[in-house]
């Protein structure tokens, strides 16, 4: 049916976060995310 269609079929390989630009700046954002302070309403300066 493809064929006959005349398209060509084409097999992916399996999923490789480094195919996908955007994975490296999700990494980067998660790994800001974990090692930045903990911020609570309690750290704040109340004067």
């Amino acid at each position: 049916m493809v064929e006959a269609g005349d398209h060509q079929l084409l097999f992916l390989p399996k999923y490789s976060p480094d195919l996908n630009d955007i994975e490296n700046d999700f990494s980067a954002l998660k790994r800001a995310r974990m090692y930045s302070p903990i911020k609570t309403s309690r750290s704040r300066n109340y004067s």
